[in-house]
């Protein structure tokens, strides 16, 4: 067993099936879900923020998890991005280990999300500003044509 894998939970992940809709020429036009897959944010997501143990799943290559890996933790920073309580704080990170998407309870969470939000916040005053030092520019370019 891998030693970063001790203690963790191996829950078996399913992909979700769609079947392809064709038109008269034999062209695909849509897809139709066939079987839901596995709810990644309740299975995993969640759990893993309220009891601190680690879970994870094993994909058949390296590649699709690198892909998983990298969709789920950008979905888990755009929600520490939006300024909005959603009332769902995942204090979760995603990690890839050889084929396995692994999900740990992240202990630095609140520090990376204050850190986010400051920055976001001077994103926003730095911008006012500079709507304020335009308006001042215009305002004073006006003074001076008349």
């Amino acid at each position: 067993m891998i030693p970063l894998l001790k203690g963790a939970e191996q829950i078996r992940y399913h992909s979700p099936i769609y079947e392809s809709i064709y038109d008269e020429d034999d062209e695909v036009v849509d897809e139709e879900l066939v079987r839901k897959g596995t709810d990644v944010l309740n299975t995993f997501l969640i759990p893993v923020a309220t009891d601190k143990k680690s879970r994870y799943y094993r994909l058949r290559y390296s590649i699709n998890a690198k892909e998983h890996k990298r969709k789920w933790q950008d979905w888990i920073n755009a929600q520490m991005r939006s300024m909005s309580d959603s009332g769902i704080d995942l204090k979760v990170k995603v990690s890839k280990i050889g084929r396995r998407v692994m999900f740990e309870y992240d202990h630095k969470y609140d520090e990376k999300k204050a850190k986010v939000q400051r920055i976001i916040i001077a994103k926003n005053r730095r911008h006012m500003m500079d709507a304020t030092n335009v308006n001042e520019l215009l305002n004073q370019l006006v003074e001076d044509i008349r």
